[in-house]
């Protein structure tokens, strides 16, 4: 499979849907890490719903924009630096947990841009989620092109972030086989576990923007059990 020119058919078909749809706020690439993430085993992916903004940023475009790094490790998101603006440390936290239930013993930063499909599922900025311009037929582009990908690729572990990214991804990635919650720490807060027909597992996640559990006591505990679980079975073929 070749990876790379997939990546950049992908990035053509987006590029110019934003154009046609007429897009205010630009779009990302649709990887976030390296495509070499393709070919980890196990295979993994830690997804968000859109690259938020009330502005368009075109330095970050670029079809192999991410291929030297991981967009939440690598890279300075408005002055915080490098991997250290609130989210960017939220989503390391996942890294982290899935980094230590695998084989891979380099750096954090080489986990999180070779071995994690790491992305958005709507690669269209919007300010929010309510805003997103066009939402059906963005909604609608964005599923045809995972529905592409899902063909030729199935994740063993999901790290989805927000509820709305979660429903996205459940219509996805087939028929539900299992499904239980776990305590966040946080409040009446959940995490959704679910498993698909396929052999995927998902653990679903409040928004980590709002809900800062990655290094929160209270929520450590609840984090590790849920991370055991989506490591089992056919998730944790990578570990030694």
């Amino acid at each position: 499979m070749n990876w790379r020119k997939l990546n950049r058919d992908w990035y053509q078909r987006i590029e110019e849907a934003h154009d046609q749809l007429g897009h205010p706020f630009g779009f990302n690439p649709l990887l976030l890490s390296s495509v070499d993430s393709f070919l980890a085993v196990p295979r993994l992916m830690v997804a968000t719903l859109n690259p938020a903004g009330d502005r368009d940023y075109p330095s970050h475009r670029g079809a192999e924009r991410y291929e030297n790094g991981n967009a939440y490790t690598s890279i300075d998101w408005d002055g915080h630096g490098k991997g250290e603006a609130p989210l960017q440390k939220q989503v390391q936290g996942a890294f982290c947990h899935l980094r230590k239930r695998t084989a891979f013993r380099g750096s954090l930063d080489e986990f999180a841009r070779s071995q994690v499909i790491s992305c958005q599922i709507v690669p269209f900025r919007s300010p929010n989620e309510k805003a997103l311009h066009r939402p059906v037929e963005s909604l609608e582009f964005s599923r045809n092109l995972w529905r592409e990908i899902f063909d030729l690729w199935q994740p063993d572990a999901v790290v989805s972030v927000s509820g709305t990214t979660t429903e996205e991804l459940t219509g996805l990635l087939g028929e539900i086989v299992d499904e239980d919650s776990l305590p966040t720490g946080w409040g009446n807060y959940q995490l959704t576990l679910r498993e698909f027909s396929h052999g995927t597992r998902l653990i679903g996640f409040p928004h980590l923007s709002r809900f800062k559990l990655f290094g929160r006591p209270q929520s450590e505990p609840h984090l590790e059990k849920a991370f055991d679980w989506l490591m089992r079975s056919g998730a944790n073929r990578g570990k030694s």
